[in-house]
């Protein structure tokens, strides 16, 4: 799913309640995608794999690694909420260094920030990850991975473990400045194989144009029919347009939000049932976003 959905994105630019210890909803926690016993095996395996494979491995299997590798962490994250009783800051020892010494090296933004973390002992000292484009910055605060836009004077939270796979800055089609930013979220069983899968948020930031505008392009993009009507996205101030295809069990959400700046469109995007596992961090990652006036 996260193929279709940033195939479709990247393409159009030319370039339950919150936890106490937590700003995040406590319910995705609790769904797990993965066995636990294949959540200790697997790690292994996909390390060892990478090292053999690592240096002639297609773009698409880059991505695929990419998913699965974020699977299992998201499996460690979960296992450790269940413990804890409480979604924690990264912490040292357990597997969670062998997979974050290769979320860099598969084009994951933050995946260093993360690896500095918890790698406590573990020795392995992967080359950098990939670098942030110029104007925007990236911090690990607490709980959160912070992304920071100085140019769009946006700024958005998310659980550490999400990954950020694509930021784009750039001249879209059209002839005006695009930032992009794609990001998957937690993973949640799914029907089809491999048995699980992780939702898509994405942020498109137009510099210069008018809501209206922005929406009819890429609600037309997205097959959103604008003839939807709006529905509040829970808890915050923004209400989206939200469409489901039966064909393919995805379903898909928009967002406007409109400054003097230009305008924002942000997607959420998951097939049935990871969608709405992993809804309420949608919304909370909006309801702490901070948006250009």
């Amino acid at each position: 799913m996260i193929r279709l959905l940033s195939t479709v994105l990247l393409c159009s630019v030319a370039l339950g309640s919150a936890n106490a210890q937590s700003p995040y909803d406590s319910a995705p926690f609790a769904v797990q995608a993965i066995d636990p016993a294949h959540a200790v095996v697997e790690p292994l395996v996909i390390n060892n794999w990478l090292r053999e494979n690592v240096t002639r491995i297609s773009e698409g299997q880059v991505q695929g690694a990419r998913e699965h590798l974020h699977a299992l962490i998201d499996a460690h994250v979960k296992q450790s909420f269940a413990k804890a009783n409480a979604f924690l800051p990264p912490q040292p020892g357990g597997l969670l260094p062998v997979l974050y010494s290769w979320a860099g090296r598969l084009g994951v933004y933050g995946g260093d920030l993360i690896y500095e973390a918890v790698k406590g002992d573990y020795p392995v000292k992967p080359p950098p990850g990939p670098v942030l484009p110029v104007g925007y910055e990236l911090s690990l605060k607490g709980q959160s991975l912070v992304l920071e836009s100085t140019a769009g004077s946006w700024r958005v939270e998310m659980p550490f473990h999400f990954f950020i796979f694509a930021i784009r800055d750039g001249v879209a089609v059209g002839g005006q400045r695009t930032e992009m930013t794609v990001i998957s979220t937690g993973s949640a069983p799914d029907a089809a194989p491999p048995g699980f899968s992780q939702a898509t948020i994405a942020l498109v930031f137009v510099h210069g144009a008018t809501t209206s505008d922005v929406e009819r392009e890429w609600a037309k993009r997205m097959q959103i029919p604008l003839e939807t009507e709006q529905v509040a996205v829970g808890a915050t101030q923004f209400r989206s347009r939200v469409a489901f295809d039966s064909a393919t069990r995805l379903h898909k959400e928009l967002v406007m939000v409109p400054s003097e700046k230009g305008a924002f469109a942000i997607f959420y995007s998951g097939l049935d049932g990871t969608y709405q596992a992993n809804r309420p961090h949608f919304v909370d990652i909006l309801r702490m976003a901070s948006f250009p006036k």
